[in-house]
């Protein structure tokens, strides 16, 4: 339980009032620890995502810090030791049945194991960010070492409708591949930010991987330069 009620303040952009508001009305994950409130990272970051907070607010930077630890690998690098999957499939357990024949994976990592686990709770697998992306949830990650981190882009020929709050049709899908619960929680939070750059969507959109990996190298670079965030 690492957050307090100023992290969220800070991290949100909102009131304290908001906050215990939020809190009274259950909208938002809170432990009481000692008569103080506390929030778990895992749990606050699963629900800016499945409430489209990312993608409205104005986030900078600060959202990775909060105690992570940090990769050493940046997105573009993760997205280049991974591969990006075409794919005709227009349902999510047999998008996830390509994915895991498609990928090669390390020798301690048994494919029909990871593909049963998977399928066991297909329905909460990914989370929808907007624009007809889904990531995968940070609940349920795969872990790797930190030679075989990875992100996996699986871009869907045939669009659809996945969640019911977002009317664009789902059209792109990341996994991520991670050594540990942290970092695949700075990878996914690192991700999202970049994916709040209209270019990077436009060229999902139109599946030009070659254009995806130059927007976000270059997104990166310019963060890396104290660029816009």
């Amino acid at each position: 339980m690492k957050l307090k009620i100023k992290d969220i303040m800070e991290l949100l952009n909102v009131s304290e009032k908001t906050v215990y508001r939020w809190i009274k009305d259950s909208k938002i994950p809170a432990y009481k620890i000692n008569g103080q409130y506390r929030f778990n990272e895992l749990e606050i970051n699963e629900w800016m995502l499945k409430n489209k907070l990312k993608k409205h607010l104005e986030i900078s930077q600060s959202v990775l810090n909060f105690g992570r630890i940090h990769t050493n690998r940046s997105i573009s690098e993760m997205m280049e030791k991974g591969k990006f999957i075409r794919t005709e499939k227009n349902s999510i357990s047999e998008i996830v049945k390509h994915l895991v024949e498609s990928v090669k994976f390390p020798k301690y990592i048994q494919k029909e194991i990871l593909l049963e686990e998977i399928l066991e709770r297909v329905d909460s697998i990914l989370i929808d960010i907007g624009e007809g992306i889904a990531i995968s949830n940070p609940k349920y990650p795969v872990i790797v070492d930190c030679e075989n981190e990875e992100i996996i882009t699986l871009l869907l020929e045939k669009s659809f409708e996945f969640d019911v709050l977002d009317t664009t049709p789902l059209h792109t899908i990341f996994f991520i591949f991670s050594a540990n619960y942290e970092r695949h929680l700075e990878t996914l939070n690192k991700l999202t930010l970049i994916l709040q750059n209209p270019k990077i969507v436009e060229c999902l959109k139109v599946k030009d991987s070659v254009k995806i990996k130059e927007e976000i190298l270059q997104t990166e670079q310019s963060w890396a330069s104290g660029g816009e965030k």
